[in-house]
């Protein structure tokens, strides 16, 4: 039986290696086109940068206009399997740097919880997203809708003919 979702299960945003940036401001890092400006000396909070919105292809400059998007929802996983994990493999799951991606509020809030049947991306970013989904369900052994796994089929063929 499913247990219900609660959010702090699923511990986001902490600081794993313990160098005072949690993964949020580690991935604003990794992912800035320009370098990046902090927001006090000891460079533990991201100010500003260059940002692309995977989802939409808007640029953003500011940190806090971004939100940090799972790309399988932790909702999603927890429905299709991750509720059975210990806390452990939740915090994994929740900060796997594969499983996520920088985007702007309003598109986070217009995907929330999805699966691939009921949100995609622009479609410059569609085959990538899918192709994620697709690693991400399998890393972590979840067992999703059918839907999806037909999305994933059909759009990773029409992917690989793009590429042909």
């Amino acid at each position: 039986m499913e247990k219900f979702f609660n959010d702090d299960d699923w511990n986001y945003e902490i600081d794993l290696d313990e160098d005072c940036q949690s993964t949020r401001q580690e991935l604003l890092i990794l992912t800035s086109r320009a370098p990046v400006k902090f927001t006090n000396p000891r460079n533990c909070v991201v100010r500003s940068g260059m940002w692309l919105d995977e989802y939409t292809g808007d640029e953003f400059e500011i940190a806090n206009k971004m939100d940090i998007d799972h790309i399988i929802p932790r909702l999603y996983a927890h429905s299709h399997g991750g509720d059975a994990w210990p806390a452990q493999k939740k915090t994994q799951f929740s900060n796997d740097p594969i499983n996520l991606v920088l985007t702007g509020r309003k598109e986070t809030r217009k995907k929330n919880q999805k699966g691939l049947a009921r949100y995609l991306p622009r479609e410059e970013f569609i085959c990538e997203y899918v192709a994620l989904w697709k690693i991400i369900a399998e890393r972590y052994n979840l067992d999703i809708h059918q839907r999806d796994k037909n999305i994933i089929s059909k759009r990773l063929t029409t992917c690989q003919s793009t590429i042909d």
